[in-house]
């Protein structure tokens, strides 16, 4: 909602919040002052939809989620990467997200990006909106290796999305991620 009613305003600059004239920073911040048991109502479609994505991928990068969920319909790339990040941290604050303690280099240059996951009451609120039983999850410090194979797997589901949103027409009609994609082969004899 955030997005959608202040835009890409300053941190400093003047909006109405609530009736209440502040900067952007102080009514951003308002906006987290949330009772725990109201999380669900107070997430926005966008962000529910963020969540079950991010729930889908498992893990992903930042710049993963500027580019599945923050193109550049924003002003600029710099706004797009200020709009990701403000929402990635409202999730975090809200204690449905976290990133892992590592931060992973990227290909293309030589700075490091966070890697996001759901928290356990991320994944339970999840099951919660969508009336399904919650099975506990330990969440232990993945490896390297699964975690560069995740990302590439969630790289290519947004280089898919990408490809879909710019010919019309296109869409993804079914997608199989890992472990309901593995194929059961049995022996003969």
């Amino acid at each position: 909602w955030w997005e959608a009613q202040y835009g890409s305003v300053g941190w400093d600059d003047a909006v109405t919040y609530n009736g209440v004239e502040m900067t952007a920073g102080e009514a951003y911040k308002r906006s987290l002052d949330i009772e725990p048991g109201q999380i669900d109502l107070a997430l926005t479609p966008h962000e529910r939809e963020m969540l079950r994505t991010m729930k889908m991928l498992r893990y992903m990068r930042t710049s993963q989620v500027q580019r599945l969920f923050f193109p550049s319909f924003l002003r600029t790339p710099r706004a797009a990467a200020t709009a990701t990040t403000r929402k990635l941290n409202r999730l975090k604050d809200l204690g449905v997200i976290t990133h892992l303690s590592n931060r992973v280099k990227t290909k293309r240059s030589a700075s490091y990006e966070l890697v996001w996951h759901l928290t356990e009451a991320g994944l339970r609120l999840l099951d919660m909106i969508e009336h399904r039983e919650y099975k506990r999850k330990n969440h232990t410090e993945p490896s390297p290796t699964f975690i560069r194979h995740i990302l590439a797997v969630t790289e290519c589901y947004v280089q898919i999305n990408a490809i879909c949103k710019a010919e019309e027409g296109m869409r993804v009609k079914t997608l199989a991620l890992e472990p309901e994609c593995w194929r059961a082969y049995q022996k003969d004899g």
